[in-house]
């Protein structure tokens, strides 16, 4: 028990800031919205109003399906539009932490180091498990004291209970089955690979069993954070759910670490080509095929997204014709016209969140140059005849390359999709232009995780801050009734909602000159500062 203990405090020491900034976004996140929504509907018709909006199909995509009565409240509206948005995050907070405590602490070495002492051999296991229990135990009871504080209108506490319970156990569990896939997997990119495709499998599950039949949306852990019945019926059962599935996770993790070898999953490892290929003889290349796997992971993952979401564009679209009246009102031609500019709204929705996924796949790739760089593998290359601008100049292309096919992947299975299910197909140049604003917006992002990589390579993870404040900003806070000027925090909002409008030429002329910019700066920074070091 000391050695967990000990462990348990090396690991908090070490995530330290990491968790530092997650508890302060998500407890500020999720206290601003609590304390905003007394004053944001002040009228029962408002509420009505919004309750009307989030049960559109579009909507319940979006956000998840929950019963009418929880959208006829303050207290229900905030918990119908917070639960699986803030479910989400903290998801990927405690995958983050469980890779950081089980496979990266192998890969690195430090497990060995660990273990050459007198450490059980389930002790760095208990001791990942017992910070993930006690960080979402922590950010539970944030929750429940910024909801008790805000003291929303219709809000009770077994309501206030259930909701922040519900957050920290579908993060506990996440982290825990992340725990248990780092017994199963090789290597930390295999864990964060396999834990980020159950996250998506479970997201696309509930998303589609959401939009057509809600009762099926059991089959998915995230749909379960919709079947609580907050403020109305307060059902402790998706809570009970999600901690029973945690304690079976961590029960077999425990199991399983103790009949695999360190530095060895459960998974067969496929043996390497005795001979290298062509593409191997310049960085490029390399980096190209070091890439490859993930790349086509994420573009298969993408395209999968991008035609989930397009298979409710008729559901979408024929929203209009609920009410007989619409089609006596505004005639055949009319609503078809109508109900063609609520999918490309939508669509100008979906192209958000597209462009987030593959700002996260390209940066991830660009942000390698500096991991690399830590870990030796760049050594040889820099001892060889290779300059530090080519180096530099190969990742950021694969980063963009990843990025844009991404991006193409989602809007291609989304325009499939809507092909093949709508009544009458939309023009598909719609996506084409899509696709081309949208992939400036990619690159822009790249070309500012460029600059810091190059200038400021300690301050990396700024780029997530200003994309997920940028993502808040156009896909959250409008509505909430927020100033459309917000959507101008970042390059996400710039695109002036293509294709149901057209990018503004000034808006294209900052997205050039940064992408330009940021990205010589970045890479004459590289070339000027220390390897791991910073200007």
């Amino acid at each position: 028990m000391k050695a967990v203990t000990f462990l348990f405090v090396t690991n908090l020491k070490q995530n330290r800031y990491l968790l530092l900034v997650w508890v302060i976004v998500l407890a500020g996140l999720f206290g601003a919205m609590a304390f905003y929504f007394n004053s944001l509907f002040g009228t029962q018709a408002e509420i009505d109003s919004i309750g009307e909006t989030m049960r559109s199909p579009a909507m319940v995509s979006m956000f998840g399906a929950f019963p009418a009565e929880q959208f006829k409240t303050t207290a229900g509206l905030l918990s119908g539009m917070l639960t699986v948005f803030m479910g989400i995050f903290m998801i990927i907070l405690n995958i983050q932490l469980a890779v950081n405590g089980t496979r990266k602490q192998e890969d690195s070495g430090l497990l060995e180091l660990v273990r050459s002492r007198a450490v059980a051999r389930r002790a760095p296991t208990s001791a990942a498990i017992l910070l993930l229990i006690v960080t979402n135990g922590l950010l539970g009871f944030l929750y429940f004291g910024l909801l008790q504080l805000a003291n929303l209108q219709d809000a009770n506490l077994g309501g206030n209970s259930v909701f922040a319970a519900l957050l920290a156990s579908a993060g506990l569990m996440f982290g825990v089955l992340t725990v248990l896939l780092a017994q199963i997997a090789n290597d930390t990119r295999q864990t964060y690979l396999l834990s980020y495709l159950i996250f998506g499998v479970c997201y696309l599950i509930r998303m589609l069993t959401d939009v057509t039949d809600p009762n099926l949306s059991w089959f998915s852990p995230l749909g379960w954070l919709t079947k609580a019945e907050i403020y109305v019926g307060n059902r402790w059962l998706p809570v009970l759910l999600l901690l029973v599935v945690t304690i079976i996770c961590g029960s077999l993790a425990l199991v399983l670490v103790g009949h695999r070898d360190l530095d060895r999953g459960l998974l067969p490892e496929r043996r390497g080509r005795k001979h290298g290929g062509i593409l191997l003889k310049n960085p490029l290349g390399l980096i190209l095929q070091m890439e490859r796997n993930m790349i086509i992971g994420w573009g298969i993952g993408m395209l999968v997204l991008g035609a989930a979401y397009g298979s409710v564009f008729n559901s979408i679209g024929d929203i209009l014709k609920i009410n007989p009246t619409y089609e006596q009102v505004l005639g055949v031609d009319a609503l078809h016209t109508a109900n063609e500019m609520i999918i490309l709204n939508y669509v100008n929705l979906l192209a958000i969140i597209f462009c987030l996924l593959a700002v996260v796949c390209g940066g991830m790739i660009l942000y390698n140059l500096k991991k690399h760089e830590e870990k030796g593998y760049l050594e040889i290359i820099h001892a060889k005849a290779v300059s530090r601008s080519k180096l530099f100049f190969s990742y950021y292309s694969v980063a963009v390359l990843a990025g844009l096919i991404c991006l193409a992947a989602a809007v291609l299975g989304m325009a499939l999709a809507g092909r093949f299910t709508l009544d009458q197909a939309i023009d598909q140049g719609y996506f084409w232009q899509t696709l081309g604003v949208n992939s400036l917006v990619v690159i822009t992002f790249l070309s500012l995780a460029a600059f810091l990589v190059g200038i400021l390579p300690k301050l990396i993870s700024l780029l997530w801050g200003y994309l997920m404040m940028g993502f808040i900003g156009c896909y959250f806070l409008p509505l909430l009734d927020f100033s459309d000027n917000w959507r101008k925090i970042s390059p996400l909002g710039w695109t002036d909602k293509v294709p149901v409008g057209s990018l503004s030429r000034h808006w294209f002329i900052l997205m050039i000159l940064l992408t330009v910019g940021l990205t010589i700066v970045g890479m004459i920074g590289y070339n000027k500062r220390d390897i791991q070091g910073g200007i």
